[in-house]
């Protein structure tokens, strides 16, 4: 068996590649000379546009044809389930449907999961089994074999009738291209094994079935010869019908084109072929057999091979006369790399994950293995059983590790070729290149086999200067001087500049913590000189930091606090800032642990806007989405996601998904989910969770079943934003707690078992999910979703309520309140908002706790009416009506308020007091002036803040 080399993670195309094929000529035997078109099917060009716009990675691990199966590990004492993000297991959905267009999309899902196993997370074709296609082309074919394979594949998509069939011969199958000017065959390809398990050889055709040797391989090439006639695809135009029939008009928006034979073997192909020499072999391999096809068949077909002849290829010639799309990709990429100073963007840059894989450069002792794997610290001269009293070790969460990722990231990136190299660093270490060349061009989101990766270049360094949490050297400790001998122990220059880390820790200890400001002089001057060496991009400074020095553990101090860090290129400037927090302890029932959270921050400059004429570039380019070509319109596509990367922060970011034409949600049960596949956004993990959290919210509006498509797209795309971040499992752990109906929509969803137990919920989620019902004005699920947060915080706190009404901002509250009244006319949402807190099953909290809680939500309530009291005049009285003196009323005074808002609650109480007050009543007024006083008193001492 031939030996195959596993494909570099993140391929793309160079441009200079991308030229020799365009520009290449091939000689007609008529003695003409042809290109290849470079908007066609056959051209790299499209397979870069499509890699770039993430069309294939949506495909492969969101669309709601594949249910992702990311088993978790068993809950034990001693581990936090984990998505184990291996992708192997991934499956085909809509088993249940037998309709005829369902059976094909099955069939698709099937060969796509086949062919893009992407086994790590990535997009990949890579796969060690033995019987896949990749292993048939990769060991069993010669190069001119898999080329007349990959173009009789791409053939049979278009619907060309290529004569390339199984052959059941006796013992064998065999995979035979057939030729057509002389009778003969292009190849035979033997894909059998001649034995079966039972070591008989098979005597009939359906034991030579059995004995394949390629099954999975024969499943994909026997798809394309399935479908080169489906009337679905005809009708859909995906496939070009036969002569005489109706074309139809190419549809980019609604994503049809992504279930379509074509796209799939196009993608494939040029995932596979990454070189211009191995493209032009395939061209001039699909060249030949369309041309041999042409003269061979019958006219009707011909006519049909000619129309497809046309669209690959051009006379030389003529070639002027098409649109110069070269020179537009070639524009697009200029407009990003004078943009894109930082290698990350804001919400995509590397996140820590928890328990990476552990890395171990040379064997420890059998005890050592043993406690490493029960997480459990002991020493060495100290005996060890069951009953042995312990030290847990912390959760293994890779924060550091991801800070000096973060820093060689920049360090290592080339902005001029939008690459990542360490050829600068010239004593880098084995393991270092070895990453970046294996990553060189990971942009965006990181995942777990990345900080896996990463984690065979940082852990178990030889150098006993470098601490780490683990005895077995893995989670490196966090500490500035820590990671600086980090980073100069994997750069190669630990030796030269131990003597000067040394130095400034000696200085520290010597000068104590009144010379924070000296202190920090002193670490950026040095940090900017070794960063400046590291980086390709020279142009950095270090604008700001905050730094102290202090003690870690007996006997050794380190340095904590902030640092930002700035690149400058082309006049645009971003910053990436560092924060490097101390450890701190927490108790969590009977365990006592330390837990370590450092964290590296994404800051873009504020000047985020494109120059006029790079807008102008960009926008051109944008008017092609208006044709009806697929390349046209995706490079248009492509063209308005480029600015929307170099110009958007995140809150304009998120606006765009209202504007998405799919989430009219009034057409959500006939919407195909391709049409958000085609949103190349869907990489980035904060995006994701806001159209995850629409989607859901907009299911249960409309009480999709459980089946749905956009229900299980709406799976996958949260199992996708579950990569081991804590904080973003919180927040999709809190969305999901607030909709009862996630049991049946979303059962194979998994958090963490830490986040289960911890009964912490994200505030921030909570928020977003009050303002966008309140922005679609529904009341009803308003009210419901209130009450279920209610229920959430019943083994906490009910205080969770108040804090979310009052940090909403100003705008949104009135547009909460209006939709929870109904327009100001009903209290009745608000009054179910109350039995529910009071029917809440708290057992350590005593009735007069509760009504003191429901007086406080009612003066909050009252408090945002009050803003707009000739709107909500009902709304103050009734809730006023409802508040219960006899208990304490406790104001909030302490939480956010402006000058403003105070003055309107007070001014507008003494306008209503009339009406709030029983004529002569001495207890009415007394119970008036006591809230009007505790109003007064805060404006009092927010008045004196501002002094």
């Amino acid at each position: 068996m031939k030996k195959h080399k596993k494909p570099e993670i993140e391929t793309r195309w160079k441009m200079s590649e991308l030229k020799l094929v365009k520009d290449h000529i091939i000689d007609d035997k008529d003695g003409g000379q042809l290109c290849i078109k470079q908007k066609s099917v056959l051209s790299p060009m499209l397979a870069y546009l499509i890699k770039t716009s993430r069309l294939m990675y949506n495909m492969r691990f969101c669309s709601p044809g594949i249910k992702n199966n990311k088993p978790v590990q068993e809950n034990t004492p001693f581990y936090m389930s984990l998505d184990s993000f291996y992708h192997g297991k991934d499956a085909p959905d809509f088993l249940t449907n037998q309709d005829s267009k369902f059976l094909y999309i099955k069939e698709y899902h099937t060969v796509l999961l086949q062919l893009f196993p992407s086994l790590d997370g990535h997009l990949s074709i890579f796969t060690h089994k033995e019987d896949s296609f990749y292993m048939l082309i990769s060991s069993k074919l010669t190069s001119e074999q898999r080329y007349k394979l990959f173009a009789s594949l791409l053939l049979l998509s278009e619907g060309i009738e290529v004569p390339l069939i199984f052959e059941y011969v006796k013992d064998q199958v065999n995979l035979i291209l057939k030729r057509l000017d002389t009778g003969g065959e292009h190849f035979r390809i033997n894909m059998s094994i001649l034995e079966d398990s039972s070591g008989k050889r098979p005597g009939n055709k359906e034991n030579c079935k059995k004995a394949t040797k390629y099954e999975e391989a024969m499943n994909v090439i026997n798809f394309f010869i399935k479908n080169k006639n489906n009337t679905i695809l005809q009708f859909k135009g995906l496939i070009r019908p036969r002569m005489g029939a109706i074309i139809p008009e190419f549809n980019f928006d609604t994503g049809d084109f992504l279930s379509s034979p074509k796209f799939l073997i196009h993608t494939y192909i040029y995932e596979y072929i990454t070189t211009a020499q191995d493209a032009i072999c395939f061209c001039h391999a699909t060249f030949a057999l369309l041309c041999e096809y042409i003269e061979n068949i019958e006219y009707t077909y011909d006519n049909h091979a000619k129309n497809v002849f046309c669209e690959y290829f051009i006379l030389a010639r003529l070639r002027n006369n098409e649109r110069n799309y070269f020179g537009y990709l070639c524009q697009i990429n200029k407009v990003i790399r004078k943009n894109k100073t930082l290698p990350f963007s804001e919400s995509l840059h590397p996140q820590a994950i928890k328990s990476p894989k552990c890395h171990i450069r040379s064997l420890k002792s059998l005890r050592r293995i043993v406690l490493d794997s029960l997480d459990i610290n002991v020493k060495e001269s100290m005996p060890f059983n069951l009953n042995s009293a312990v030290y847990r070790l912390p959760e293994f969460i890779n924060s550091t590790e991801t800070i000096i990722l973060s820093l060689f990231c920049c360090f290592a990136y080339d902005q001029n070729r939008q690459i990542y190299t360490t050829k600068h660093m010239k004593h880098a270490s084995s393991d270092l290149k070895s990453f970046f060349d294996k990553y060189k061009y990971m942009f965006e989101r990181t995942s777990y086999a990345v900080h896996s990766d990463w984690n065979k270049v940082v852990a178990d360094l030889n150098n006993k200067d470098i601490f780490y949490i683990r005895p077995n050297r893995n989670q490196i400790e966090p500490g500035l001087l820590n990671i600086l001998r980090v980073i100069t122990e994997i750069a190669g220059i630990y030796k030269q500049e131990k003597k000067k880390i040394d130095a400034l820790q000696k200085w520290a200890e010597s000068r104590g913590k009144d010379y924070s400001q000296k202190l920090c002089e002193r670490v950026l001057g040095y940090i900017q000189n070794l960063f400046k060496a590291l980086s390709v991009n020279k142009n950095i400074t270090l604008p700001s930091a905050c730094i102290t020095y202090c003690s870690v553990k007996e006997n050794r101090c380190d340095m904590f606090g902030f640092i930002r860090i700035g690149y400058k290129y082309n006049e645009i400037y971003k910053t990436l800032r560092i924060i490097v927090q101390m450890p701190y302890i927490q108790c969590i029932g009977t365990v006592t642990s330390v837990l370590y959270h450092t964290q590296a921050s994404f800051e873009a400059s504020e000047d985020t806007s494109l120059s006029s004429n790079d807008k102008r570039i960009l926008n051109s380019i944008i008017l092609f989405s208006s044709y009806n070509v697929m390349f046209d319109c995706l490079l248009g596509h492509y063209s308005c996601f480029v600015m929307n990367q170099c110009t958007h922060t995140t809150e304009t970011l998120l606006e765009r998904i209202k504007e998405l034409p799919a989430m009219n949600f009034y057409t959500y049960k006939e919407i195909t989910p391709n049409t958000f596949l085609l949103d190349p956004q869907l990489y980035d993990p904060i995006y994701s969770l806001n159209l995850a959290r629409q989607l859901l919210i907009h299911a249960v509006i409309l009480r999709l079943n459980s089946g749905h498509s956009l229900i299980i797209f709406l799976s996958n795309l949260l199992e996708n934003i579950l990569f081991g971040n804590e904080h973003l499992e919180l927040r999709v752990f809190t969305l999901l707690k607030l909709f009862e109906e996630y049991k049946s929509y979303l059962p194979d969803i998994h958090t963490s078992y830490q986040t289960l137990n911890k009964k912490i919920f994200s505030e921030f989620e909570v928020i977003e999910v009050f303002t966008y019902i309140t922005n679609i004005d529904l009341p009803f699920l308003l009210q419901k979703i209130i009450n279920a947060y209610i229920v959430m915080c019943e083994d906490c706190t009910l205080g969770g309520l108040s804090i979310v009404l009052w940090y909403i901002p100003s705008k949104t509250q009135f547009r909460l309140l209006n939709c929870l009244t109904k327009r100001g006319l009903s209290i009745e949402y608000i009054l179910s908002i109350i039995n529910s807190v009071k029917n809440s099953k708290m057992c350590y909290l005593k009735k007069a706790e509760t009504v003191c809680f429901i007086n406080t939500f009612l003066l909050e309530v009252i408090g945002i009416a009050c803003q707009n009291k000739d709107w909500f005049n009902f709304i103050i009285k009734d809730c006023y009506n409802l508040i219960n003196f006899n208990q304490n009323i406790i104001l909030h005074c302490t939480l956010p308020a402006s000058l403003e808002s105070i003055l309107n609650i007070v001014n507008a109480l003494k306008s209503m007091k009339d009406d709030l007050c029983r004529y002569d009543n001495k207890e009415d007024n007394q119970n008036f002036y006591h809230i009007l006083n505790m109003y007064e008193t805060s404006l009092i001492q927010i008045t004196a803040n501002l002094r």
